[in-house]
Formats: C-alpha cells, structure tokens, sequence
C-alpha cells in the first residue's frame, strides 16, 4: 500500500518546531538554518492546505490542525526512533526491550531493577518510555506493560497490575485548607488533573457524582510530576495504589475516604504475535508476572 505523505524532511522540521517551540532551536537540532525551517513548514502548510502554525514577533503555537499533527507526528517518529536503537543494540548478546510508562518505570520497574541482573546478568534490558496515549500496535518492543482494558485487536494481552484510584494530598495541604469529609466537598478545593479531567470523571462517576464544568485546578502530563505536586502541598490529586504505597506509609500522602474505583483499569503485558524468536523473552515476562503477583500480594 502505497502511503500519499509529505516530504519527511518537513515532517521532520515541523515535529521538531512543535516539541521545542521555536524554529531556531530546531534548527540547532536539526543542523539547519532557521531559514530552512521555516521553508519546509511554509511548504507542509501549502501541501496541506492549513496553518500548521501561529507565528508571532518572537514566538510560535500551534493551530488546532497543527496540534493534531504534533501529537501524530511525535509518537511516529518517537517509535521510529525506539526501532532503530533496538535494531542498533542487538549484538552478541542477548537483548529484550520493554515498554511502558514513566509512572510504572520509575515507581514499580526502577525498584526492580537489580533482581533483574541477578536473575538475567547476560540480559541486556532497554527500556523504553511511552505515552499512555500510543496504541500499543504502534510500539517495536518486545513486551509492552501498557494502561487500558485489555481489549487490543491482534495482540497477546493479559492483565499484569491492576490497580485503583483514591484522593491523596499533603497533610501540609489539610493543614491549610482544611480536609474534606465528604466528597462533595473535594469541588471547593484546588484539584490536580493528569493530563485532562478525565481522571476526576472517572472516579467521581464511580461514586454518582460529576465534577462541575467551572472547576479549576492544575493540569499536569507526568504521572510522576502530579505526585510531587500533590506531596509539595499545592493540591488534592488521584494516586493509583499500589504505586503510591510508599508515600503513603511514611505520611507523604494522605490518603481521602477509603475508597477505590471499581473501574477494571490497569496495566496488561502486551506480546507482539509477529516478532523474531527469542527465548529470553518468555524467561523475562515470566519473571515480570512473578514481581507482579508479589506486588498485588
């Protein structure tokens, strides 16, 4: 199947100006003039009959098309890169590559990390880091721990990590602005959202209630980023336990009502059915089910 695309090296161009925000400094990145830049975006707008950019006296942000663009874009071209440096680490020894977010690396796989080389010292382990937006077909890794339901069409998936949302803040933050008792009273406090206000939703749907459309509060991309900002005292986040167990026994977090979503989210270890024989890769996800059993143990 033939792909009608643009240029890649506009595509190229216009992902690196969307990322860092600045034609110049995307041009450092690419070893290009500005100029070039610049030349290529006007060229990808013309092809795509749409403003990709707004462009000011001394800064740039994107349109809506171009924002869809960016997100596209920037998860194609991360996943190109994933594929290339995995096809570049293979050597004589023995490589497996796993994917999954910065919240589960950082706080589940990090931890682990020495019991992995113990058990596998002739293991090389790449661990790449992705967005729970990216479907996990669009992932070249040998084993992908990826958020969601479970229901991927042609791919190998079975639950790894369930886990459950609950309210958590500082008790620095309840001694400034007083604990709610009730959730109602959660919409008069100064929420932390991760990425959108679906989170909230989700959870409050949970209980039969709604956040109301005026509700403000803080929107963060980083799972990471949410929990340091909800231990620093500046709001009432969602923590998903049991990722967030260790703040919570030492009193970093506080933990709201007691209750948890009953909402069947979490993490699936996702297989590729298509991929070159590796026997380490079974070995490997074996020990992953047992580090996870032990956990929701």
């Amino acid at each position: 199947m033939k792909h009608h695309l643009p240029s890649l090296h506009a595509l190229r161009a216009f992902e690196s100006a969307a990322r860092l925000g600045a034609f110049n400094r995307a041009a450092d990145e690419l070893g290009l003039s500005a100029t070039a830049i610049s030349h290529h975006i006007r060229g990808l707008e013309a092809e795509l009959g749409t403003r990709l950019f707004v462009r000011n006296t001394r800064k740039i942000a994107l349109t809506d098309n171009g924002l869809l663009l960016a997100n596209v874009s920037k998860g194609s071209f991360q996943s190109l890169a994933d594929v290339i440096e995995t096809l570049r680490n293979r050597g004589s020894r023995s490589s497996v590559s796993i994917a999954l977010g910065p919240l589960l690396a950082s706080r589940w796989l990090s931890p682990r990390l020495e019991q992995f080389w113990e058990r596998f010292p002739d293991i090389d382990l790449q661990v790449m880091h992705t967005s729970l937006r990216v479907d996990p077909k669009a992932i070249s890794a040998d084993i992908y721990l990826a958020w969601g339901d479970g229901q991927w069409a042609d791919l190998e998936a079975s639950p790894f990590l369930m886990v459950s949302m609950v309210p958590v803040a500082s008790q620095v933050y309840f001694n400034k602005h007083g604990q709610p008792q009730k959730i109602e009273q959660l919409f008069t406090h100064q929420l932390i959202h991760q990425r959108s206000r679906s989170g909230w939703d989700l959870w409050l749907a949970d209980h039969q209630l709604k956040l109301p459309p005026d509700t403000g509060g803080i929107v963060i991309e980083d799972a990471n980023v949410v929990v340091r900002t909800a231990i620093s005292g500046q709001g009432i986040a969602l923590g998903w336990l049991p990722l967030i167990e260790d703040e919570i026994a030492s009193g970093k977090l506080v933990p709201l009502f007691g209750k948890k979503s009953a909402k069947p989210l979490g993490y699936h270890l996702i297989k590729p059915k298509v991929r070159n024989a590796n026997p380490n890769i079974s070995e490997v996800v074996k020990w992953l089910i047992d580090e996870s059993t032990e956990t929701a143990s």
